[in-house]
């Protein structure tokens, strides 16, 4: 069985099969869950809609992003550390403070309109096209 919490422990979703997660992130969507802070630690997010939600402080260590639109999401504070973030649509993204160290990107990845003072972007597979530049 596994559980997604958010950092305070309350549990967001419960499921037995690895392969609902992504159904289940996308039904949480649907009935308005509120994801601030949600646990999403290592799932395959890949491909999936994410845009205009408040995703501040959650956690998408070793998550699947490749492929997915975070367009005009909040992110504030939120951990990509070692996410796979080829092709993900960041743009007009809120990133303040989130933490990308080893995150994996891609010439196709957009920072396009990004909002990330004080971001941590250390990494050694960030291509120079991808790279977002301060207004």
């Amino acid at each position: 069985m596994k559980i997604l919490r958010d950092v305070h422990g309350h549990i967001l979703v419960c499921h037995t099969a690895i392969s609902l997660e992504a159904d289940l992130i996308r039904l949480a969507i649907r009935e308005g869950v509120d994801l601030r802070a949600a646990n999403l630690q290592g799932l395959d997010l890949s491909g999936m809609d994410l845009s205009n939600l408040d995703l501040s402080f959650a956690n998408f260590q070793r998550a699947n992003l490749s492929g997915t639109n975070l367009r005009r999401s909040l992110l504030k504070r939120a951990n990509f550390c070692a996410a796979e973030m080829k092709a993900t649509d960041l743009s007009q993204c809120d990133v303040r403070g989130a933490i990308f160290t080893n995150a994996t990107f891609d010439a196709e990845t957009s920072f396009k309109d990004v909002v990330y003072l004080g971001s941590e972007f250390e990494t050694g597979e960030l291509p120079r096209a991808a790279l977002p530049t301060p207004a």
